[in-house]
């Protein structure tokens, strides 16, 4: 690549290459190779795209950071004054990482001044306003006079390296200062875009190219379609947004750069799917690792939306909140046992009233069963109220979810199992889970993808992994594990669970009446309790006809359900629906 003759970037804000510059044609790197000789195509792609905002997602070696790191000496060389970022999840990465490869990158001339601490990396290299100075009438200036003549006329462009530690910190430190270009290391693991957009805010400097890329491995926790980068960047996302492109480089692409035995050191080393994740890019391979739900499948669980029978037997999980929203989903439990998850509600900064009266509206005599975050019922020390109190006074019967989140967690996977001798309720197709999710269900979908395990406090194998859950983002989840401990039943249980608080098991949702309220005006929550526990009729599961080994599904054997709506198999393939 020539880059005396490169074009001016499409639009505005693409990296303008002087014309008649010859400082850059070549970047020799460590491995002694020059930097314009050995690029390869997916490379080259990746430094010639002009969009504003540009990730690249890729395996180790794909040569993404060496590619944004050379962008990053280009945006600081052609614009005078220039200041950019770039950013990583912590300072001690950093150094391992980001720090290396911009070095690699950037002419050791250009680095005018630097100054490296343990919490922060100041970089000020020589642009071509600066060199022009230095080559001419500031060659024999004292030093002084030449940085302060060098200021004057935005000879130095500056490179901040930073970390996202102590992010609303880190917010208030950019909202001050103007920049020309960002570069976020490991964009997968910020998984936050308030940082992304933040910094969006700043990228207004003049003149500037105004570029920012995102360099990002594939993730073990959550399906590469979840990740608010593809969201955002990629051509396939439905919500891709405009002047954004997505770039996947593989280790295999890089080839002509790596070591002769680094890929086949790696193919000896890893098992099959760490080879995919890290080298091949190859994504039939890779599983979600670290992702609490791991056999989350939107092919295999989300479902056209229909709204259940009113037969069925539904319920509501409740998940409270203030500042944070407060959330509830609602499940329809079908006669063979299966769940299904078909509403979803989150909103933030409301009363309970509010929510309530929201619950109120969809309430139905078939709603049997009702959950809520255990933390409701801690009394406030000077009130003595409890928050579980207020919803009950609106006559919804909610009872105190499990507190064990591994437990809660379980039951779900149990249910998200794919069942391959099992019939699926809603085509009749052999293979089936037990749990299901409309399509509508947007939010609660995004959560079950992103729900994971709280990462080691060491990065060393010798302890285990934490039996905790990352705690963000995860309110339509925590509903949906308080409703499916109550709703369901293990697996290998044989009988229903009963709802003991429900108002068919004698206990009076009207909770406003006096003889529930007492000297002090709060809810006296023994009486409550003594309603609730008045015999209840018992209904066993309806056995699903399809997993029982007493039960053979012949024509003489009719389905359990009524009728076949427009667009389903017919019973002759024996793909009757639950619908109807």
């Amino acid at each position: 690549m020539d880059f005396k003759n490169y074009p001016d970037g499409i639009r505005a804000f693409g990296p303008k290459f002087d014309p008649d510059g010859e400082l850059l044609p070549k970047i020799h790197l460590n491995n002694g190779k020059v930097f314009h000789e050995s690029i390869e195509d997916p490379q080259q792609e990746l430094l010639d795209d002009s969009n504003k905002w540009i990730a690249m997602v890729g395996q180790v070696g794909s040569g993404k950071s060496l590619v944004a790191s050379v962008k990053a000496v280009f945006h600081s060389w052609y614009y005078p004054n220039n200041t950019g970022f770039i950013l990583m999840e912590s300072m001690s990465q950093m150094k391992l990482a980001a720090i290396p490869s911009f070095f690699e990158a950037c002419p050791r001339w250009m680095i005018y001044r630097k100054n490296m601490s343990q919490s922060i990396g100041l970089v000020w290299l020589i642009n071509k306003v600066g060199y022009a100075y230095l080559k001419g009438e500031g060659k024999n200036v004292p030093k002084k006079k030449q940085e302060a003549k060098l200021e004057e006329i935005g000879g130095l462009s500056l490179v901040v390296f930073t970390s996202f530690q102590g992010t609303v910190k880190a917010l208030r430190k950019w909202a001050s200062g103007n920049i020309g270009w960002y570069m976020i290391d490991q964009a997968e693991m910020t998984g936050n875009p308030r940082v992304y957009k933040a910094l969006n805010e700043r990228l207004r400097k003049e003149p500037s190219g105004r570029q920012a890329w995102f360099l990002a491995n594939l993730r073990e926790d959550i399906p590469e379609e979840s990740t608010w980068l593809w969201q955002r960047f990629s051509e396939e996302s439905p919500n891709k947004l405009d002047w954004h492109s997505y770039h996947e480089v593989t280790t295999l692409q890089n080839t002509e750069n790596l070591p002769d035995d680094f890929v086949k050191g790696l193919e000896i080393s890893l098992d099959d799917e760490e080879f995919a994740r890290y080298v091949t890019g190859d994504k039939s391979k890779i599983k979600m690792t670290k992702a609490a739900f791991p056999d989350f499948n939107r092919l295999t669980h989300v479902i056209p939306h229909e709204d259940p029978p009113s037969t069925w037997v539904k319920g509501i999980g409740l998940d409270t909140g203030l500042t944070n929203p407060t959330a509830f989903v609602e499940v329809a439990r079908l006669p063979s046992g299966e769940l299904y998850f078909f509403r979803e509600y989150e909103v933030a900064g409301e009363v309970a009233s509010v929510h309530a009266k929201e619950i109120l509206r969809i309430r139905t005599p078939n709603h049997k069963y009702w959950a809520i975050d255990f933390i409701t019922m801690n009394r406030n020390r000077v009130s003595g109220a409890k928050e579980i109190e207020e919803y009950w006074r609106y006559g919804l019967p909610f009872h105190p979810a499990t507190r064990d989140v591994p437990a809660r967690v379980n039951r779900i996977r149990e249910y998200m199992k794919f069942q391959k001798h099992r019939r699926n309720p809603f085509t009749g197709q052999l293979g089936s889970p037990m749990m299901f999710v409309s399509d509508k269900c947007t939010k609660l979908i995004d959560q079950i993808e992103k729900y994971r395990a709280e990462e080691a406090k060491t990065h060393i194998g010798f302890t285990n992994e934490p039996e905790k859950f990352r705690k963000y983002n995860d309110h339509l989840v925590d509903a949906m594990q308080y409703i499916t401990m109550l709703i369901s039943i293990a697996l290998s249980a044989t009988s229903d669970v009963v709802a003991v608080d429900t108002p068919e098991g004698g206990y009076n949702p009207d909770v406003k009446k006096l003889d529930f309220i007492d000297k002090n005006g709060r809810l006296d929550f023994s009486k409550v309790m003594e309603q609730a526990r008045r015999p209840v009729e018992h209904t066993p599961l309806t056995v699903n006809k399809y997993t029982s080994p007493h039960i053979e599904v012949t024509p003489d054997n009719p389905s359990p359900f009524p009728s076949n709506p427009p667009g389903h198999a017919t019973k002759k393939n024996r793909t009757t629906s639950a619908w109807h």
